[in-house]
């Protein structure tokens, strides 16, 4: 049979298997999108996209949360747990012409990246789901950008469970723009501290915007040291608590605020150094800290009687044995003083310091609770303006042999010159 012969023959075969091999290229360049997540929907029709519709980015699965007037995604998984080394999640992503902008990361969407080392946390972020990043145990790194993220839950959140057990150590780097740090970010999976995140240290941008700190924000974390930027203004419940390998603390200018428990427990806290900007530690602060030896306060003594320490655990003075003021740090507190500007001389303000003589001028209304309870004062003259005298304010005061009383006084606690 002749050449030509033959390629009539076969013409009409070969043709078909052109068309046969090309439909297979296309099914398994669609097949290859579908088996990276065989039992979810992938988007085929962006037009006819609704909340619910993922695609796939890079490494990444996103999940449709709205569509319309704004268009948001949300980290549903990765393609593979094998990942390693860096993953950026995008602030934006594009998909059939579409922008979408990444709000959210799912429940689980990292868990079990095991080889992860750095990830980053965009600005648009607002919610993190429970256990997002669980089991990434070679963690070392996360930039966390998200500007004003929601609150966490202390019940079932856990977002980085046992995240960076297995590296040296998770450094957390807070984004310039960061408003606030949400509560319960790294908090472990129950209270006694079991599936903790090996969190090492937390570093503020320059030029942090960052205005509070939530509710157990860094609870049980292994930070050694760390400086609260000038722009934070309050320090929530248990936000350092239980931190046991951290030494010392810089709180910024701006801090009014610390909650209750907030540096409880720290087993080895030696120094911190506290801000004239402070108006309210609540209760138990630093509650069994009592490795405290120095306290550095950036203001005089009529700022430092002027806080409200809501009880003795609140005043880091009742374990610290010296107490600095403005910057004097290599002589502490003793001897005489005079608290001329002041309105107040609050709860527990100078317990157990070793003052001599106390001035306290016409401006102070009041006096607080153990304000003034183990001092080694001799003599005490309460002026005119004075209203109220707390209980045990003077108690303990074993030197104390003289008392003058103004005529302002409504109010004399009990105890207030308890074993004088």
């Amino acid at each position: 049979m002749s050449f030509k012969e033959l390629f009539k023959k076969y013409k009409i075969y070969t043709i078909v298997g052109i068309i046969v091999l090309l439909m297979l290229v296309a099914g398994g360049i669609t097949a290859g999108v579908l088996l990276t997540k065989p039992d979810k929907e992938q988007i085929n029709d962006v037009a006819n996209a609704a909340v619910g519709d993922e695609f796939t980015v890079g490494y990444l699965i996103f999940s449709i949360l709205t569509e319309g007037t704004t268009n948001t995604v949300e980290v549903d998984d990765t393609t593979s747990t094998s990942i390693s080394g860096e993953i950026e999640i995008p602030n934006q992503v594009s998909y059939g012409g579409r922008t979408y902008t990444v709000t959210s990361i799912g429940n689980s969407a990292f868990s079990g990246c095991s080889s992860l080392i750095n990830v980053t946390i965009p600005e648009n972020i607002t919610s993190i789901g429970n256990y997002a990043f669980r089991g990434c145990t070679a963690l070392t790194e996360i930039n966390f950008n998200a500007t004003n993220m929601n609150d966490l839950s202390s019940h079932n959140n856990y977002v980085f469970y046992d995240a960076g057990i297995n590296s040296t150590g998770i450094t957390i780097n807070i984004g310039a723009n960061v408003t606030r740090i949400p509560a319960y970010l790294s908090y472990p999976d129950s209270n006694n501290g079991s599936h903790t995140p090996y969190i090492t240290a937390v570093n503020f941008a320059a030029n942090s915007q960052c205005e509070s700190l939530g509710d157990y924000a860094f609870y049980n974390s292994d930070i050694t040291s760390i400086t609260i930027p000038d722009s934070v203004k309050s320090i929530g419940e248990r936000v350092f608590s239980s931190c046991s390998n951290i030494t010392e603390f810089t709180i910024g200018n701006s801090v009014a605020t610390i909650g209750t428990y907030a540096f409880s427990n720290c087993s080895v806290l030696s120094s911190i150094t506290m801000s004239n900007s402070i108006v309210k530690i609540d209760e138990n602060a630093f509650f069994y800290s009592s490795n405290l030896t120095a306290i550095y306060f950036n203001g005089d003594i009529n700022g430092w009687v002027g806080i409200n320490f809501v009880n003795n655990y609140a005043n880091p003075l009742y374990y610290a044995d010296y107490l600095y003021l403005g910057g004097q740090n290599d002589t502490p507190l003793s001897g005489a003083i005079t608290i001329d500007t002041a309105t107040t001389i609050g709860n527990y303000a100078l317990y157990n310091q070793d003052i001599t003589s106390i001035t306290i001028g016409n401006k102070v209304t009041s006096i607080g609770e153990r304000a003034l309870y183990g001092t080694n004062i001799t003599e005490v003259t309460i002026p005119n303006s004075v209203t109220s005298i707390g209980e045990y304010a003077f108690g303990a005061c074993n030197n104390l042999s003289t008392v003058t009383l103004g005529n302002g006084l409504t109010s004399i606690g009990q105890y207030a010159f308890n074993n004088t």
